[in-house]
């Protein structure tokens, strides 16, 4: 027998048990894809010292232990006990680099002897810190600078999203707003991937938001993608203006962000949406009704697109306080490279991150990391670093704040619109829909 949904129509029995199962085979699945490309990436990082030694077209890793300071122009280096000296070598590097030799890798005159003998050694050498070494380096000003602008972008976060709830006729009490955010964040860390503690904030929003479920669950959803749309777009002018380094990288970008425009421009043009037969296509999809419901909270949007290009703009400030975290991060390292290479590195990694390919974008995001500071000619591992340090830094926030977020008394949600003047809670519904139906778009149903 069809069930009857709470807006009155009559949808289908789910098969639970076969969507269950698929849910749970689609989860396995993303977090074996997970550990896969984790462990992959930790192939690649390397977690000991070395020294690579190239020489008449030959790449030689010599494997040892540096000394602390190994970002310093001079530094001591012992070669691995362990390390196979290639008969091919010529007397004086098997000599040199014998194993548990000790040297001292001088950025200007190459290798000296443990007397301070500069060696003739011929070729190149490229000092490569392990991933041990480079955090045992860290400047823990740079973590408490990263974590300051993690908040912040944090913060710049909450507004955007209190103007979106706003413009989707939800609106919310500042506080309220900042403290389901941070709620998010903390059930980030608990539940897999980075939109789990968007769940839980929809969830609450639409609480709060009895008339207008699905405007506050679309809220969501338009936060994130006019995030990740900033982020796209900025990644893009980066790309642009870099040069030849990031050019194979231009049209892929160039077509997500293109794709993105169009979509949106299609889906809040009437003429588009008739030549489409949009609506033909809504009213015969599963769930139709809860769709159109959806599909008319989005049409919302487009009735104040300077409003909206506002909480477009205002991503571009969350993005810029991430860049100064991995800035600063990477700083703490021992990264050299200029700010402006970081305003291309941080948003390409990050995007990439963004895929929901695996859980958290974990394994992707330090590929891109450590890929692209090569790139720019620093190290790949501090890159990896510099990733990881930010997911810790990130998850510190989550737990302290989203912590106390989680613990701190909600309070009324909803700002004056939802009652005020009316004690009746439900003349305070009907008030808020009439003062509503204004910029609602033809045959809204406000349910």
């Amino acid at each position: 027998m069809p069930q009857t949904s709470a807006e009155g129509t009559s949808a289908p029995p789910l098969d639970r048990p076969r969507a269950s199962r698929r849910g749970t085979l689609l989860r396995a699945g993303k977090l074996l894809l997970t550990l896969a490309v984790i462990a992959l990436v930790a192939s690649l990082v390397p977690w000991s010292d070395q020294v690579v030694w190239s020489v008449d077209g030959e790449r030689y890793e010599v494997p040892g232990e540096m000394g602390r300071g190994w970002k310093d122009a001079r530094v001591g280096f012992t070669v691995s006990s362990e390390f196979v000296v290639p008969e091919t070598w010529p007397p004086l590097a098997r000599e040199a680099l014998r194993p548990g030799a000790s040297v001292t890798l001088d950025d200007a005159h190459g290798v000296r002897s443990a007397e301070d003998e500069v060696l003739e050694l011929g070729g190149t050498f490229e000092k490569k810190p392990g991933m041990p070494r480079v955090f045992s380096t860290l400047d823990p000003t740079g973590l408490v600078l990263a974590i300051l602008s993690i908040l912040a972008g944090a913060l710049v976060c909450v507004v955007r999203w209190w103007w979106i709830l706003a413009l989707a006729d939800c609106p919310m009490r500042l506080w309220a707003v900042t403290r389901l955010t941070f709620v998010g964040l903390f059930y980030n860390i608990l539940l897999p991937g980075t939109t789990g503690g968007d769940l839980v904030k929809a969830a609450l929003a639409v609480r709060d938001n009895p008339l207008r479920r699905a405007n506050a669950l679309v809220s969501i959803f338009v936060d994130r993608l006019i995030g990740l749309l900033a982020l796209a777009t900025l990644a893009a002018v980066m790309i642009l203006v870099i040069g030849d380094e990031l050019a194979a990288l231009r049209i892929p970008v160039a077509l997500f962000l293109a794709a993105g425009v169009a979509a949106a421009l299609v889906h809040s043009s009437r003429a588009a949406r008739r030549v489409l037969r949009f609506d033909w296509i809504l009213e015969r999809l599963p769930l139709a009704a809860r769709v159109k419901k959806v599909d008319q909270a989005l049409l919302l949007y487009s009735k104040a697109p300077l409003k909206l290009g506002s909480a477009y703009a205002i991503s571009f400030v969350n993005h810029l306080f991430n860049v100064c975290a991995v800035f600063a991060l990477a700083r703490a390292f021992g990264d050299e490279l200029p700010l402006v290479s970081h305003l291309a590195i941080t948003p390409i990694a990050n995007a990439v991150s963004s895929l929901p390919l695996t859980a958290g974008g974990w394994g992707f995001g330090e590929a891109a990391y450590g890929f692209l500071f090569a790139l720019f000619g620093s190290s790949a591992t501090i890159g990896m670093a510099a990733s990881v340090a930010l997911r810790l830094c990130t998850l510190f926030v989550g737990i302290v704040f989203g912590g106390a977020a989680l613990l701190a008394p909600g309070g009324p949600e909803k700002t004056e619109v939802r009652g005020k003047g009316h004690p009746d809670p439900a003349k305070a519904g009907e008030h808020a829909e009439r003062g509503a139906a204004r910029n609602l778009p033809i045959g809204y149903d406000p349910s």
